[in-house]
């Protein structure tokens, strides 16, 4: 995101003031240097005059300085670009030049996106400190160990959330799941490979009225059961049930959903052509991902193409 207009002007002019400010600064600083041979340490009353007119710059555009820096760091590492600012160690640097900074960029703050490493302890703090989040994202696609129960009711105690992503976090069980349940405004759940979800917590989920897309790649305690119970959520558009313990029961049972756009039951299923006939119901379906799943045929897959509701489905398989 780039600075145009006035906006870009106004931070141009402040920035050269606080420059000319640092310039005639620097003689008094270089002197005490000298006399004392090391850098002298400001007092209190010091500290907040040199800060006061960082203080000054607008909320607006500092908020628009957070938002470039961001963009800077997506760019070097070739990262998707996703809306809204998120928390990351370059902009938390620029924070920390003042308070006024720092409340400014806590409350601009909308994605938490957050190492593996991420404890129960850490992520209460941040709860706190970025009350404005709507999209949480723990991990890096290694497995989570430290972050647990604990944690999850923490995130589920943020007003505004709208995503989370709790992949790979080993530690959390059927418990943290369900005070996620409680979540008003939760679009997208991610659950991938949290190993200790059972049919219980997908059905403590299947009531929220607003999900609208489900992960549950590689919780292989997931059975048929699972799949009756989200078949009843009135907003679900995406659901992942890929290297999860189904039948064709599951299959049965999602075809009832009218909604669904994208479904992945791949990998190692046990799904066979008579679970593939089933789907062919779903009206709104575009996605259907059916690899590695063998015993699935061609035969089955074709059979699907030509009795489908829907016009624009596209298959993966095998």
């Amino acid at each position: 995101m780039a600075l145009h207009g006035a906006d870009g002007d106004a931070l141009v002019q402040r920035m050269q003031q606080l420059e000319l400010v640092a310039a005639e600064a620097q003689p008094t600083l270089q002197a005490a240097h000298e006399e004392l041979g090391e850098v002298k340490t400001l007092t209190e009353a010091e500290e907040r005059a040199a800060q006061q007119g960082w203080a000054e710059l607008p909320p607006e555009l500092l908020v628009k300085v957070f938002e470039v820096l961001q963009e800077v760091v997506v760019w070097r590492r070739r990262e998707p670009k996703e809306g809204g600012l998120a928390f990351s160690k370059a902009v938390a640097v620029v924070r920390e030049v003042c308070t006024e900074w720092q409340a400014v960029h806590d409350a601009a703050v909308k994605r938490l996106v957050l190492s593996h490493l991420t404890t129960d302890e850490a992520m209460g703090m941040l709860v706190r400190r970025f009350p404005a989040v709507t999209s949480v994202e723990v991990g890096d696609g290694n497995y989570n160990q430290e972050l647990t129960d604990v944690g999850v009711l923490a995130v589920s105690s943020m007003p505004a959330l709208t995503a989370l992503n709790l992949s790979h976090c080993r530690a959390i069980t059927d418990v943290g799941v369900r005070t996620v349940s409680g979540m008003p405004l939760l679009v997208s759940l991610n659950l991938t490979c949290c190993e200790k979800i059972t049919d219980v917590g997908v059905r403590a989920v299947s009531g929220m009225p607003l999900l609208a897309s489900l992960n549950l790649t590689e919780c292989m305690k997931i059975t048929d059961e699972a799949a009756r119970a989200v078949s009843s959520m009135p907003a679900l558009t995406e659901l992942n049930l890929s290297w999860c313990d189904i039948t064709d029961e599951a299959a049965r049972a999602v075809s009832s959903v009218h909604t669904l756009t994208s479904l992945h039951l791949s990998y190692y299923t046990n799904i066979t052509d008579v679970g593939v006939r089933a789907l062919s119901s779903l009206p709104a379906l575009t996605q259907l991902n059916l690899c590695q799943c063998p015993k699935v045929t061609a035969a089955g897959v074709q059979a699907l193409r030509s009795t489908t509701a829907s016009p624009n489905l596209v298959i993966e398989f095998p």
